[in-house]
């Protein structure tokens, strides 16, 4: 009884491995552990699969936008684990697919630069520790290298 029911497990296990294909635009890793779960159960009823042909599956059932990597994972002759042939998959991954969110963030810059708010204090220096020290220590003295002007005709305008 107990062989009917695993051999019904094998069928079905077997069968959802040979059709499993990775959706387009999916995270290959959950691709690869759900069909590692797949070998774990097969080889916990006593039909271990070699590393070999479980890698030969995985990779057969990716997108064909992993098909550079297979083929190099086939010229250079790379005998892997599953674990590790999943890291190389997530590794690939960043540079085959597109970025998952939907919004593209667009950095401008003003054509005036950036503009720094100025301090209500304009002749105060800092030390760094906190502590403050004014360099002018008479308020009543004019900084201002511009002279005041009376009339209206000889103003000059220093900002144009």
């Amino acid at each position: 009884m107990f062989q009917e029911q695993a051999q019904t497990e094998r069928f079905k296990s077997m069968q959802a491995i040979l059709c499993c294909k990775q959706h387009e635009n999916r995270y290959v890793s959950t691709h690869v552990l759900k069909l590692k779960g797949y070998f774990d159960g097969l080889e916990s009823l006593g039909f271990p699969f070699t590393q070999y042909f479980s890698n030969d599956v995985i990779l057969n059932s990716l997108t064909s936008a992993h098909n550079q990597f297979t083929i190099n994972y086939y010229m250079n002759g790379l005998d892997k684990s599953i674990m590790q042939l999943h890291g190389m998959l997530k590794t690939a991954e960043e540079s085959v697919l597109p970025p998952r969110n939907s919004t593209t963030l667009v950095l401008a810059i003003k054509e005036g630069g950036v503009k720094r708010k100025r301090s209500s204090h304009p002749n105060v220096k800092g030390n760094g520790n906190g502590n403050v020290s004014a360099t002018n220590s008479d308020p009543k003295k004019d900084i201002s290298d511009i002279p005041p002007v009376n009339d209206p005709k000889e103003f000059i305008c220093y900002y144009c």
